[in-house]
């Protein structure tokens, strides 16, 4: 359940140590019932069933009614190139500051595990232009225990920017934007703009995303709550997916969960695990 006052974000950790528990999501009405009766004449797991906060629509595709095989997605539509948007992208947070601002080795951003991936990110240029003028501005700079936060500018005020869009919807349909947020020791965070809500850019950049292409995600790389009754405020915006601050590699764990990329599954506790629909 997502709405303006309550977040499902969480659904996940809540019933995961419930022993042999099964997470379907469906991602049409058709798929939903298919589970629920699945969910009703199997007797082997606990389930839950996610349901989408925006409402369920119908089928374009065959419909699978058989959901025992676990841990996997099921691929739709294979992609191979993508357009990234958001200062996320490549100031991936992988944790908080202070303590959480370990020393470690690499931190895979979201740019770098696209194209470990394979993907052909087709506005690498412009996703390179934007970390360019967020470093001249400051962006990554230490202050204090943390680093000075510096947001992306408004995209149709950056020269060159609104061709270039244009040109990235013109090779793929899809953008993926990545909203990205830090706090911790030294850095607390605040109820306004540019943290708990929207900057101004950033809500004028999702406007014109949602205007120019086809399928925008928009990804949250945050370690706190955000508000996010933009997404239903903002035309354009398709599917929202909560990252969190991921570690080390948490730009090569969001291509594989984006991606539908099946790799072997780690050694976990609690449930079974969950079957999604991508």
């Amino acid at each position: 359940m997502n709405d303006e006052t309550h977040l499902g974000f969480f659904d996940i950790p809540l019933i995961s140590n419930i022993p042999n528990i099964v997470c379907l999501a469906p991602t049409c009405k058709e798929e939903y019932f298919a589970m629920l009766e699945w969910s009703l004449r199997q007797d082997s797991h606990p389930v839950a069933i996610r349901v989408p906060a925006l409402g369920l629509t119908h089928a374009d595709r065959e419909i699978a009614t058989d959901y025992s095989e676990l841990n996997r997605y099921e691929m739709v539509k294979k992609g191979t190139k993508v357009a990234l948007f958001g200062q996320g992208v490549y100031n991936t947070i992988k944790g908080g500051t202070g303590s959480g601002a370990v020393n470690q080795r690499d931190n895979v951003t979201v740019q770098q595990g696209f194209e470990n991936a394979g993907y052909d990110i087709v506005n690498a240029d412009f996703v390179n232009q934007m970390h360019e003028l967020w470093t001249a501005n400051g962006g990554g700079t230490s202050q204090g225990w943390g680093f000075k936060w510096v947001n992306e500018p408004v995209y149709e005020q950056t020269e060159g920017a609104a061709d270039q869009i244009k040109a990235a919807a013109d090779q793929t349909d899809t953008a993926i934007y990545v909203i990205a947020r830090n706090s911790g020791e030294g850095s607390d965070r605040s109820s306004g703009k540019g943290d708990y809500l929207l900057s101004d850019d950033e809500r004028a950049n999702l406007e014109l995303l949602g205007k120019t292409f086809d399928n925008v995600v928009v990804v949250l790389n945050v370690g706190g709550i955000i508000d996010t009754k933009f997404f239903s405020e903002i035309n354009g915006l398709d599917s929202m997916l909560l990252m969190s601050q991921a570690g080390m590699e948490g730009g090569n764990a969001l291509a594989d969960i984006l991606t539908g990329t099946e790799r072997e599954k780690a050694p976990q506790t609690g449930g079974a695990g969950t079957r999604k629909r991508d």
